[in-house]
């Protein structure tokens, strides 16, 4: 597997586990889902967002435009998941019984 894309899922994977220390996981079924909603994220960017920005992404070689862009895409969906889980805990909050 090409150096680049190791680093996206690691770094995506990354912020995943500091947004899950910055909003607190109550469960570890929590930490994993935001994990790997930050892998997820940064998967997507660096397929979606990274070639009309940056170029197409290199397969076989670094590509630091690359990589920083799909972080965007990592933070991205870590705060639409976060946007949507507040709206949903909202609604029905969950009971501390």
């Amino acid at each position: 597997m090409p150096f680049t894309w190791i680093l996206i899922v690691l770094f995506g994977g990354l912020l995943g586990w500091i947004a899950a220390v910055m909003v607190p996981a109550r469960t570890g079924n929590q930490l994993i889902g935001l994990v790997l909603a930050g892998v997820i994220g940064a998967i997507l960017g660096a397929i979606f967002i990274t070639p009309p920005f940056a170029g197409r992404l290199a397969f076989y070689s670094f590509s630091l435009p690359g990589l920083l862009i799909s972080l965007l895409g990592s933070i991205l969906l870590l705060a639409l998941g976060g946007l949507l889980l507040r709206r949903r805990g909202r609604r029905a909050p969950l009971s501390d019984a």
